[in-house]
């Protein structure tokens, strides 16, 4: 049973690809609708992936997602991922750009051993990562496979976002301190406008994002 759990694994992250950006919206909130906040501007692969988990579970399943940096516009917003400066899981807060945070799953997760600094994925997958697993695979809490597929899915996958967003180096003293194994950072890099392109060219891929399909062909 074990092994079909882990055989489950691509299928995770597809429907964690399929969710991520599925939708956005700029600066404009709509209540009563669950809105997702997240900063404005150019991608990043770490708040794309924090939304696209979001988005896979049923509370968050149909949330319109606000990208602004207007402090006033995300106090709107039921949860923020990315920015306002503030990590409080009590009030669903999920920055991680503060000068005094050092979380990592090690300091925030008793008995994990990655003490790679966490980004805003990360964070989203500390509070939310094992009901997200057990969502796609059908599985409810607790249950010890869910468990290692949640540390086997942050070994494998969500550490490399959390190191290559906090610009940590993988190699130190010639030994791996993380793996690489998707360079999804690259592919949502990549899906972002020239740095010489004008403000409103190709719309559709800076609304859209085209993170939707981050981490598809994995």
């Amino acid at each position: 049973m074990l092994i079909s759990y882990f055989c489950s694994s691509r299928r995770v992250l597809a429907r964690i690809s399929a969710q991520a950006f599925a939708s956005m919206d700029s600066g404009i909130v709509k209540k009563p609708k669950i809105v997702i906040g997240t900063h404005d501007g150019k991608f990043h692969c770490d708040e794309a992936l924090a939304c696209g988990l979001l988005r896979l579970l049923p509370e968050y399943e149909h949330a319109q997602i606000c990208r602004s940096r207007n402090p006033r516009t995300l106090e709107k917003c039921d949860i923020i991922v990315d920015v306002g400066g503030v990590y409080d899981p009590s009030t669903h807060r999920y920055d991680h750009h503060q000068k005094d945070f050092n979380g990592t799953m090690k300091s925030l997760r008793a008995g994990s051993p990655w003490a790679t600094r966490l980004s805003s994925a990360g964070l989203v997958y500390l509070h939310f990562g094992e009901r997200v697993i057990g969502e796609i695979l059908g599985v409810r809490s607790p249950d010890k496979h869910l468990t290692r597929i949640y540390d086997k899915m942050y070994e494998n996958f969500i550490e490399e976002i959390d190191a290559v967003d906090n610009g940590i180096d993988q190699y130190e003293g010639g030994s791996p301190r993380y793996k690489i194994t998707t360079t999804i950072g690259s592919r949502v890099s990549a899906l972002n406008p020239a740095w010489n392109a004008k403000e409103e060219e190709n719309p559709d891929v800076r609304r859209r994002g085209a993170p939707v399909y981050l981490c598809i062909y994995l």
